[in-house]
């Protein structure tokens, strides 16, 4: 399991929440931060406002064509993921590209929470997080798993893709199991809606009175 905070002193708890596409990671999210005084940090939405970011246009324009770009400059996701999941070279290369100025801008994000002087839980909603190796950014790691086929017809569901690429960007992440290995908790998302919600309001439950306890240690009362 990777390493967690070292002795905290802020008013955070930071429980990162993991999961691979299709998972259902985002239905676990809004649960959490209903559980007790909470902010989200939707690193997705920061990886929209670093392809916004002229640098990161220009690299991805360089790496995958200059039409990855609409009329306005702007980068077309959904190009440059077609084009980065078709070898693992590719989707190396967008990595490379994309991740360290999102590392930079959701660490600036969860500073700044702290430095307002918010006291509560951040719930830091990041896919990767486990690939990124910063489980250390959090008190508490929650991993969302689920078959592979449940996920697959989710992503299709909802991206219209067909099977063989949702079947493709679902291997090209880390397995499951080494996601739940490296959290503190991992849900399984494999049964109905209404299995997975009374069972992640529980979860939600217990994390807030973590993360209330551990807040009231540092002096931190809400």
């Amino acid at each position: 399991m990777n390493a967690r905070r070292e002795r905290p002193t802020d008013g955070l708890y930071i429980v990162g929440v993991t999961g691979g596409i299709g998972s259902g990671k985002s239905t676990l999210v809004p649960l959490l931060v209903a559980a007790m005084p909470s902010e989200r940090v939707d690193a997705d939405r920061l990886g929209h406002a670093v392809l916004e970011q002229p640098a990161v246009a220009h690299a991805l324009a360089a790496e995958f064509g200059a039409d990855v770009l609409d009329g306005g400059g702007r980068v077309q996701r959904a190009v440059v993921g077609a084009r980065a999941f078709a070898a693992p070279a590719r989707l190396a290369a967008l990595d490379a590209i994309t991740r360290p100025p999102l590392l930079a801008l959701v660490e600036a994000t969860l500073r700044e929470h702290a430095e307002r002087g918010f006291v509560g839980q951040v719930v830091l909603d990041a896919a990767l997080l486990v690939e990124w190796d910063r489980g250390s950014w959090c008190d508490h790691v929650i991993a969302v798993v689920a078959d592979p086929a449940a996920r697959a017809r989710r992503l299709i569901a909802r991206t219209g893709l067909d099977e063989a690429a949702a079947a493709r960007r679902i291997a090209a992440q880390r397995p499951d199991a080494a996601r739940a290995a490296d959290a503190d908790d991992a849900i399984a998302n494999d049964g109905t809606i209404e299995e997975f919600l009374e069972r992640g309001a529980a979860l939600a439950a217990r994390v807030a009175g973590l993360a209330r306890a551990a807040l009231a240690a540092r002096g931190h009362v809400l």
